[in-house]
């Protein structure tokens, strides 16, 4: 691996778990800060490397047009990294850590690919309850804030104008949707109560 400690994490690695749906980039999350020219040597002999953008700890680029992304992540995992037997050194970050990390992309962006994968996670047995408890521990620096974390379940604004991902099975929109606003008002009861 061209930085040490490195695990892919994201929409990639979750396919690579669940195979619910087709991912096309290649997100690493490593613990150790890392020079970006350092790697984008490592990276030269793979293929053809275009940067779009670095900075310390942080590299996007291209390899041979497959958009791949390395960043500096200090959050501790909450679950052990899955190895791939297939891939030698290949690490997935577990569906716990992947669920609190999509739900974290949800409060910040909310992508509709973000919103399907953490539906499918939810359908393949983690529970947004458990998860809610567990966000000081992946992000013990960041003063969490619960209400903004529920509410942007249901902010479907930005993902209403984005094509829905390439899935491998039948998911439909609206029962994301629907998943989603009944969950937030329990979870609401939740912090509310």
């Amino acid at each position: 691996m061209p930085v040490p400690a490195s695990y892919l994490a994201g929409g990639t690695a979750l396919a690579l778990i669940l195979g619910h749906r087709k991912s096309v980039d290649f997100d690493w999350f490593t613990p150790k800060t890392f020079e970006p020219d350092a790697l984008l040597r490592d990276l030269s002999v793979l293929g053809k490397v275009e940067v779009a953008e670095t900075g310390r700890g942080t590299f996007h680029g291209f390899i041979d047009g497959i958009r791949v992304t390395w960043l500096w992540y200090p959050n501790p995992l909450l679950r052990p990294l899955i190895n791939v037997e297939d891939v030698a050194g290949l690490k997935l970050a577990s569906l716990t850590d992947i669920a609190v990390m999509k739900w974290a992309a949800i409060s910040q962006r909310g992508a509709r690919k973000d919103f399907i994968d953490l539906y499918c996670i939810c359908r393949h047995g983690c529970n947004l309850e458990d998860l809610l408890a567990l966000l000081p521990e992946k992000y013990p620096a960041a003063d969490i804030n619960y209400y903004h974390m529920i509410k942007s379940l249901s902010y479907f604004d930005d993902a209403e104008r984005e094509a829905m991902p390439l899935m491998t099975g039948k998911i439909e929109w609206p029962a994301v949707k629907k998943y989603f606003l009944g969950i937030q008002k329990e979870l609401l009861k939740i912090i509310t109560a």
